[in-house]
Protein backbone atom coordinates (compact mmCIF):
# COMPACT_ATOMS: atom_id res chain seq x y z
CA UNK A 1 0.00 0.00 0.00
CA UNK A 2 2.77 2.41 0.97
CA UNK A 3 4.75 1.53 -2.15
CA UNK A 4 1.73 2.16 -4.34
CA UNK A 5 1.12 5.48 -2.63
CA UNK A 6 4.75 6.54 -3.06
CA UNK A 7 4.71 5.48 -6.71
CA UNK A 8 1.53 7.50 -7.36
CA UNK A 9 2.97 10.52 -5.53
CA UNK A 10 6.23 10.32 -7.51
CA UNK A 11 4.28 10.00 -10.75
CA UNK A 12 2.17 13.06 -9.91
CA UNK A 13 5.24 15.11 -8.98
CA UNK A 14 6.99 14.10 -12.19
CA UNK A 15 3.90 15.01 -14.23
CA UNK A 16 3.70 18.38 -12.46
CA UNK A 17 7.37 19.11 -13.20
CA UNK A 18 6.95 18.21 -16.86
CA UNK A 19 3.87 20.46 -17.08
CA UNK A 20 5.75 23.39 -15.49
CA UNK A 21 8.77 22.92 -17.75
CA UNK A 22 6.52 22.72 -20.79
CA UNK A 23 4.77 25.91 -19.76
CA UNK A 24 8.09 27.68 -19.23
CA UNK A 25 9.38 26.46 -22.58
CA UNK A 26 6.22 27.61 -24.33
CA UNK A 27 6.45 31.02 -22.67
CA UNK A 28 10.12 31.39 -23.59
CA UNK A 29 9.46 30.32 -27.16
CA UNK A 30 6.70 32.89 -27.39
CA UNK A 31 9.03 35.56 -26.07
CA UNK A 32 11.71 34.84 -28.66
CA UNK A 33 9.35 34.37 -31.59
CA UNK A 34 10.79 36.25 -34.56
CA UNK A 35 9.24 37.84 -37.61
CA UNK A 36 10.75 39.26 -40.77
CA UNK A 37 10.31 41.92 -43.43
CA UNK A 38 12.02 42.06 -46.82
CA UNK A 39 13.17 44.81 -49.16
CA UNK A 40 15.15 43.98 -52.32
CA UNK A 41 18.13 41.87 -51.14
CA UNK A 42 17.53 42.49 -47.45
CA UNK A 43 15.65 40.39 -44.91
CA UNK A 44 15.11 42.13 -41.58
CA UNK A 45 14.52 39.74 -38.67
CA UNK A 46 13.08 41.17 -35.46
CA UNK A 47 11.36 40.01 -32.28
CA UNK A 48 7.60 39.62 -32.36
CA UNK A 49 5.97 42.71 -30.94
CA UNK A 50 8.64 45.04 -32.30
CA UNK A 51 7.18 45.55 -35.75
CA UNK A 52 7.92 49.27 -35.53
CA UNK A 53 11.65 48.53 -35.20
CA UNK A 54 11.51 46.26 -38.25
CA UNK A 55 9.75 49.00 -40.22
CA UNK A 56 12.37 51.56 -39.17
CA UNK A 57 15.21 49.31 -40.38
CA UNK A 58 13.44 48.76 -43.71
CA UNK A 59 12.99 52.53 -44.10
CA UNK A 60 16.69 53.11 -43.37
CA UNK A 61 17.64 50.58 -46.04
CA UNK A 62 15.30 52.21 -48.57
CA UNK A 63 16.86 55.61 -47.86
CA UNK A 64 20.54 54.66 -47.91
CA UNK A 65 21.02 51.72 -50.28
CA UNK A 66 20.79 53.88 -53.46
CA UNK A 67 23.57 56.15 -52.18
CA UNK A 68 25.82 53.20 -51.30
CA UNK A 69 25.12 51.51 -54.65
CA UNK A 70 26.28 54.66 -56.45
CA UNK A 71 29.34 55.08 -54.25
CA UNK A 72 30.54 51.50 -54.79
CA UNK A 73 29.08 51.22 -58.31
CA UNK A 74 27.58 47.92 -57.29
CA UNK A 75 24.26 46.10 -57.00
CA UNK A 76 24.21 43.47 -54.29
CA UNK A 77 23.63 39.80 -55.00
CA UNK A 78 22.10 37.22 -52.68
CA UNK A 79 20.16 37.83 -49.49
CA UNK A 80 21.58 39.88 -46.63
CA UNK A 81 20.01 39.21 -43.25
CA UNK A 82 19.75 41.95 -40.63
CA UNK A 83 19.02 40.53 -37.18
CA UNK A 84 17.74 43.02 -34.59
CA UNK A 85 18.56 41.55 -31.17
CA UNK A 86 16.22 41.90 -28.22
CA UNK A 87 18.73 42.21 -25.39
CA UNK A 88 22.36 42.92 -24.57
CA UNK A 89 23.00 39.25 -23.89
CA UNK A 90 21.45 38.18 -27.22
CA UNK A 91 23.69 40.66 -29.00
CA UNK A 92 26.94 39.77 -27.25
CA UNK A 93 26.37 36.01 -27.54
CA UNK A 94 25.10 36.05 -31.13
CA UNK A 95 26.39 32.93 -32.90
CA UNK A 96 28.13 32.03 -29.63
CA UNK A 97 30.63 34.86 -30.07
CA UNK A 98 31.78 37.30 -27.42
CA UNK A 99 31.09 40.51 -29.33
CA UNK A 100 32.72 43.52 -27.63
CA UNK A 101 30.32 45.53 -25.47
CA UNK A 102 31.38 48.76 -27.23
CA UNK A 103 30.19 47.49 -30.62
CA UNK A 104 26.85 48.79 -31.89
CA UNK A 105 26.53 46.29 -34.74
CA UNK A 106 28.54 43.64 -36.57
CA UNK A 107 28.57 42.17 -40.06
CA UNK A 108 29.54 38.56 -40.83
CA UNK A 109 30.62 38.48 -44.50
CA UNK A 110 30.75 34.68 -44.76
CA UNK A 111 27.12 34.42 -43.57
CA UNK A 112 25.93 37.66 -45.14
CA UNK A 113 24.40 38.51 -41.79
CA UNK A 114 24.31 41.75 -39.84
CA UNK A 115 23.45 41.85 -36.15
CA UNK A 116 22.37 45.14 -34.56
CA UNK A 117 21.12 46.40 -31.22
CA UNK A 118 17.47 47.34 -30.99
CA UNK A 119 16.78 50.96 -29.98
CA UNK A 120 14.20 49.58 -27.55
CA UNK A 121 17.03 48.64 -25.17
CA UNK A 122 20.16 50.38 -26.52
CA UNK A 123 20.71 53.86 -27.87
CA UNK A 124 18.22 55.61 -30.11
CA UNK A 125 16.90 55.54 -33.66
CA UNK A 126 19.73 57.95 -34.59
CA UNK A 127 22.27 55.46 -33.21
CA UNK A 128 20.54 52.66 -35.11
CA UNK A 129 20.78 54.64 -38.35
CA UNK A 130 24.48 55.30 -37.81
CA UNK A 131 25.16 51.61 -37.10
CA UNK A 132 23.06 50.38 -40.04
CA UNK A 133 24.86 52.76 -42.41
CA UNK A 134 28.26 51.71 -41.08
CA UNK A 135 27.53 48.01 -41.50
CA UNK A 136 25.89 48.52 -44.92
CA UNK A 137 29.20 49.99 -46.07
CA UNK A 138 30.88 46.76 -44.92
CA UNK A 139 28.30 44.77 -46.91
CA UNK A 140 29.14 46.66 -50.11
CA UNK A 141 32.87 46.70 -49.34
CA UNK A 142 33.06 42.90 -49.05
CA UNK A 143 30.85 42.46 -52.12
CA UNK A 144 33.05 44.87 -54.12
CA UNK A 145 36.47 43.56 -53.17
CA UNK A 146 35.71 39.94 -52.36
CA UNK A 147 38.76 38.09 -51.08
CA UNK A 148 41.22 40.85 -51.97
CA UNK A 149 43.42 41.90 -49.04
CA UNK A 150 42.85 45.51 -48.03
CA UNK A 151 43.82 47.16 -44.74
CA UNK A 152 41.05 47.11 -42.14
CA UNK A 153 41.52 50.82 -41.46
CA UNK A 154 40.36 51.50 -45.02
CA UNK A 155 37.25 49.34 -44.59
CA UNK A 156 36.39 50.94 -41.24
CA UNK A 157 37.35 54.43 -42.37
CA UNK A 158 35.03 54.26 -45.37
CA UNK A 159 32.25 52.93 -43.15
CA UNK A 160 32.71 55.90 -40.81
CA UNK A 161 32.93 58.29 -43.77
CA UNK A 162 29.70 56.94 -45.29
CA UNK A 163 27.85 56.99 -41.97
CA UNK A 164 28.48 60.76 -41.87
CA UNK A 165 31.04 60.76 -39.04
CA UNK A 166 32.97 64.03 -38.89
CA UNK A 167 36.32 65.17 -37.52
CA UNK A 168 35.10 68.12 -35.50
CA UNK A 169 37.11 70.11 -32.97
CA UNK A 170 36.55 67.50 -30.24
CA UNK A 171 37.74 64.63 -32.45
CA UNK A 172 40.68 66.66 -33.78
CA UNK A 173 41.69 67.33 -30.17
CA UNK A 174 41.57 63.60 -29.43
CA UNK A 175 43.94 62.96 -32.34
CA UNK A 176 46.23 65.79 -31.23
CA UNK A 177 46.37 64.45 -27.66
CA UNK A 178 47.04 60.90 -28.84
CA UNK A 179 49.81 62.17 -31.11
CA UNK A 180 51.40 64.32 -28.38
CA UNK A 181 51.36 61.46 -25.84
CA UNK A 182 52.53 58.84 -28.39
CA UNK A 183 49.26 56.92 -27.99
CA UNK A 184 48.21 56.77 -31.64
CA UNK A 185 47.47 53.19 -32.65
CA UNK A 186 49.78 51.75 -35.33
CA UNK A 187 47.60 51.12 -38.37
CA UNK A 188 48.60 47.46 -38.62
CA UNK A 189 47.18 46.96 -35.10
CA UNK A 190 43.77 48.21 -36.27
CA UNK A 191 43.49 44.89 -38.12
CA UNK A 192 42.79 43.41 -34.66
CA UNK A 193 40.04 45.93 -33.87
CA UNK A 194 37.44 43.28 -32.99
CA UNK A 195 39.68 42.08 -30.13
CA UNK A 196 39.94 45.51 -28.50
CA UNK A 197 38.39 45.37 -25.03
CA UNK A 198 38.62 49.11 -24.36
CA UNK A 199 35.90 51.36 -25.78
CA UNK A 200 38.24 54.37 -25.80
CA UNK A 201 40.87 52.45 -27.80
CA UNK A 202 38.25 51.26 -30.28
CA UNK A 203 36.90 54.80 -30.68
CA UNK A 204 40.43 56.07 -31.36
CA UNK A 205 40.94 53.32 -33.97
CA UNK A 206 37.73 54.35 -35.76
CA UNK A 207 38.74 58.02 -35.55
CA UNK A 208 42.20 57.34 -36.98
CA UNK A 209 40.65 55.28 -39.78
CA UNK A 210 38.24 58.08 -40.66
CA UNK A 211 41.05 60.63 -40.57
CA UNK A 212 43.25 58.49 -42.82
CA UNK A 213 40.45 57.99 -45.35
CA UNK A 214 39.80 61.75 -45.39
CA UNK A 215 43.54 62.35 -45.85
CA UNK A 216 43.69 59.79 -48.67
CA UNK A 217 40.75 61.46 -50.39
CA UNK A 218 42.75 64.70 -50.54
CA UNK A 219 45.86 62.83 -51.73
CA UNK A 220 44.06 61.30 -54.74
CA UNK A 221 44.46 63.22 -58.01
CA UNK A 222 41.54 65.48 -58.93
CA UNK A 223 40.59 63.26 -61.87
CA UNK A 224 40.46 60.17 -59.61
CA UNK A 225 37.27 59.79 -57.58
CA UNK A 226 36.31 56.97 -55.23
CA UNK A 227 34.72 54.74 -57.90
CA UNK A 228 37.79 55.04 -60.16
CA UNK A 229 40.11 54.28 -57.26
CA UNK A 230 38.01 51.27 -56.23
CA UNK A 231 37.87 49.89 -59.76
CA UNK A 232 41.66 50.19 -59.93
CA UNK A 233 41.91 48.22 -56.67
CA UNK A 234 39.66 45.50 -58.13
CA UNK A 235 41.82 45.33 -61.27
CA UNK A 236 45.32 45.55 -59.78
CA UNK A 237 45.10 45.18 -56.00
CA UNK A 238 45.45 47.63 -53.12
CA UNK A 239 49.21 48.23 -53.19
CA UNK A 240 49.49 48.92 -56.93
CA UNK A 241 46.32 51.04 -56.96
CA UNK A 242 47.60 53.12 -54.05
CA UNK A 243 51.01 53.60 -55.65
CA UNK A 244 49.59 54.53 -59.05
CA UNK A 245 47.04 56.93 -57.56
CA UNK A 246 49.14 58.70 -54.92
CA UNK A 247 52.76 57.78 -55.59
CA UNK A 248 52.92 56.36 -52.06
CA UNK A 249 52.95 52.89 -50.52
CA UNK A 250 51.34 52.07 -47.16
CA UNK A 251 54.34 53.23 -45.14
CA UNK A 252 54.69 56.48 -47.10
CA UNK A 253 50.98 57.16 -46.62
CA UNK A 254 51.17 56.54 -42.88
CA UNK A 255 54.21 58.84 -42.49
CA UNK A 256 52.50 61.56 -44.51
CA UNK A 257 49.41 61.22 -42.31
CA UNK A 258 51.48 61.52 -39.12
CA UNK A 259 53.08 64.70 -40.48
CA UNK A 260 49.62 66.03 -41.35
CA UNK A 261 48.35 65.39 -37.80
CA UNK A 262 51.42 67.10 -36.35
CA UNK A 263 51.06 70.13 -38.60
CA UNK A 264 47.29 70.59 -38.57
CA UNK A 265 46.29 69.64 -35.03
CA UNK A 266 49.22 70.41 -32.72
CA UNK A 267 47.87 73.89 -31.95
CA UNK A 268 44.70 72.32 -30.57
CA UNK A 269 46.68 71.17 -27.54
CA UNK A 270 46.35 74.74 -26.31
CA UNK A 271 42.66 74.02 -25.75
CA UNK A 272 43.44 71.37 -23.15
CA UNK A 273 42.46 72.48 -19.64
CA UNK A 274 45.64 70.92 -18.27
CA UNK A 275 47.70 72.91 -20.75
CA UNK A 276 45.93 76.16 -19.86
CA UNK A 277 46.25 75.87 -16.09
CA UNK A 278 49.89 76.98 -15.73
CA UNK A 279 49.73 79.89 -18.21
CA UNK A 280 46.53 81.02 -16.51
CA UNK A 281 48.23 80.90 -13.10
CA UNK A 282 51.14 82.95 -14.43
CA UNK A 283 48.72 85.55 -15.85
CA UNK A 284 46.84 85.67 -12.52
CA UNK A 285 50.08 86.14 -10.60
CA UNK A 286 51.25 88.96 -12.92
CA UNK A 287 47.88 90.73 -12.77
CA UNK A 288 47.81 90.27 -8.99
CA UNK A 289 51.33 91.70 -8.67
CA UNK A 290 50.38 94.86 -10.59
CA UNK A 291 47.13 95.27 -8.65
CA UNK A 292 48.95 95.03 -5.34
CA UNK A 293 51.65 97.41 -6.57
CA UNK A 294 49.02 99.90 -7.74
CA UNK A 295 47.21 99.74 -4.39
CA UNK A 296 50.46 100.20 -2.47
CA UNK A 297 51.28 103.29 -4.53
CA UNK A 298 47.83 104.73 -3.78
CA UNK A 299 48.30 104.10 -0.07
CA UNK A 300 51.74 105.72 -0.06
CA UNK A 301 50.37 108.73 -1.97
CA UNK A 302 47.50 109.00 0.52
CA UNK A 303 49.85 108.83 3.47
CA UNK A 304 52.07 111.50 1.93
CA UNK A 305 49.06 113.75 1.36
CA UNK A 306 47.92 113.26 4.94
CA UNK A 307 51.38 114.05 6.29
CA UNK A 308 51.54 117.18 4.13
CA UNK A 309 48.14 118.27 5.50
CA UNK A 310 49.22 117.72 9.10
CA UNK A 311 52.39 119.79 8.55
CA UNK A 312 50.35 122.67 7.08
CA UNK A 313 48.02 122.63 10.10
CA UNK A 314 50.96 122.83 12.49
CA UNK A 315 52.25 125.93 10.69
CA UNK A 316 48.90 127.60 11.10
Amino acid sequence: MNRKYLFTLSHNILFLLITILSFLYTGTAAQIERKSLTFQNFQVIYISGQENVGQIVIKLIENHVPQLSRFYELNLSGTIKIVVTGSANDFRKYRNLNIPAWSGALYFPSKKEMVVKSPTWAGSVANLEEHILHELSHVYFHEKFGSQKLPLWYNEGLAEYLSNAKIDIANALKLANAFATHNLIPFEEIDSLITFSSRSKAELAYLQSLSMVSFLKEALPQHTNWPKFHNLIVQEGWEIALKKSTGMDDLDLEIAWYNFIDKEYRWLLLLNIETLIWPALVVVLIVGFFIIRFRNKRKIRKWNDEESGDSFSDLQ
